[in-house]
């Protein structure tokens, strides 16, 4: 229990050497003195799969569940550390395993499918998705209006853990507001934003409803003009932040080439899906791979660069938080030598607007390296600035959002 708890306090505290050696130090050295300890086996076995240490999280998470087959949690680790050993089909059926369990788990639905696709499984795949469509769909109201409706009833329901709420106001540009008000406005936007994405994938019959809430098209038309008429592609970097869904009607609605990379899963059928650059069921090879091809061939290529599927993706430190960061999009537009774009939906009297402001090209000469640095001080300096802005732009969920933490109070002064 000590060791545990030491190796915990250590995750919790974040440092990159606290995840990838302290933490595991202890958990270790507490399997030796108790082997068999379930908890323990999970700890050091997930904290090996998030340290990117991908084979030697195999054998303690699969440990645990031969001790504790019901530990859901567990098998999920499981199937992730299968996954990313390239034992796909066994990862499939890990992630069946827990469907069969829990059928009306969503997270264990929209995984199995990614599972199930990458082990060329792809009926079976394709028939799991129609049903998780189908089950989401069920729970939609029958019009857009009436969702919102129901939405707007429900805002104090929003799943937000209080941490996130309580950095992004940290942030706030306007000290006026009041904090439940704040508070209610964010949460709409969180809700807002799921919502969009139930009814784009759920109730493709009816898109149009919801797309009434888009608003001006011609600003995102005009700004990409220019920098697609070299026939080269564009990178544009986003965050998870504001009405992340609406970005896809909008961009096929005005009909600019684009190619979002994506965690829904390759075989999904809506109209939008061949938009989409699987992170769900493609190694990460294969997704860099069909990024420069949609560059080569014109397309916006649109990245949310603080989200990986990758358990050990990099991080940095933003605002007092470790967030997630991809340095992909900036070495990929130093790499072949196309522009970039920081973009973020938001909105404005109750439509979809859309900041768009480039990025820091490459100089003559300049390295990759330096160039991702100053390329990253500019995405974070207009990602600040967003957050500052109007918290129905927020989103909370997801990207930067996933691993905040609570602010220590020890470290405030006035304590």
């Amino acid at each position: 229990a000590l060791r545990s708890s030491l190796g915990l306090a250590h995750l919790r505290r974040g440092t990159e050497d606290d995840r990838k050696t302290h933490a595991l130090t202890h958990f270790e050295a507490g399997l030796q003195a108790a082997p068999d300890d379930v908890r323990l086996l999970t700890l050091h076995g997930e904290t090996l799969l998030r340290a990117g240490r991908y084979k030697d999280s195999v054998a303690p998470l699969a440990r645990a569940i031969e001790l504790a087959p019901d530990l859901e949690q567990t098998r999920g680790l499981y199937a992730r550390a299968l996954r990313y050993t390239l034992q796909y089909d066994a990862a499939a059926e890990q992630m069946m395993f827990l469907l069969k369990k829990s059928p009306d788990n969503l997270l264990w639905q929209r995984s199995a499918i990614g599972a199930l696709s990458q082990a060329g499984r792809k009926d079976e795949a394709e028939a799991l998705f129609e049903q998780y469509v189908a089950k989401r769909g069920a729970r939609l109201p029958e019009t857009f209006p009436e969702a919102l409706a129901r939405m707007e009833e429900q805002l104090d329901t929003a799943p937000i853990p209080q941490a996130r709420l309580d950095w992004a106001w940290s942030m706030r540009g306007d000290t006026s507001i009041d904090r439940a008000t704040w508070e209610r406005r964010a949460r709409w936007g969180h809700m807002i934003d799921h919502l969009l994405f139930d009814w784009l994938e759920c109730r493709e019959e009816r898109v149009e409803e919801a797309m009434a809430m888009l608003g001006e098209l011609d600003t995102g038309e005009r700004f990409f003009a220019p920098l697609l008429a070299a026939g080269r592609g564009v990178v544009v970097a986003t965050a998870h932040v504001g009405p992340m869904y609406a970005g896809l009607m909008a961009l096929e609605l005005v009909g600019i080439p684009s190619r979002w990379l994506a965690s829904a899963p390759s075989i999904a059928r809506s109209s939008y899906a061949e938009a989409l650059i699987s992170t769900a069921d493609q190694t990460e090879a294969q997704v860099a791979k069909a990024c420069m091809r949609a560059i080569n061939s014109g397309f916006v290529l649109c990245l949310a660069i603080d989200g990986a599927a990758n358990p050990a993706a990099p991080r940095t430190t933003f605002e007092g938080q470790d967030v997630t960061y991809s340095g992909f999009a900036a070495h990929l537009a130093h790499r072949m030598g196309v522009p970039s774009v920081f973009y973020a939906p938001r909105w404005e009297n109750g439509q979809v607007a859309y900041t768009l402001e480039m990025l820091p090209a490459a100089n003559p000469g300049e390295e990759a390296d330096a160039y991702a640095q100053r390329w990253q001080k500019a995405y974070f300096e207009r990602l600040r600035e967003h957050l500052a802005g109007p918290p129905e732009n927020l989103r909370l969920s997801g990207g930067i959002w996933r691993h905040v933490t609570a602010a220590d109070p020890s470290a405030d002064s006035s304590a």
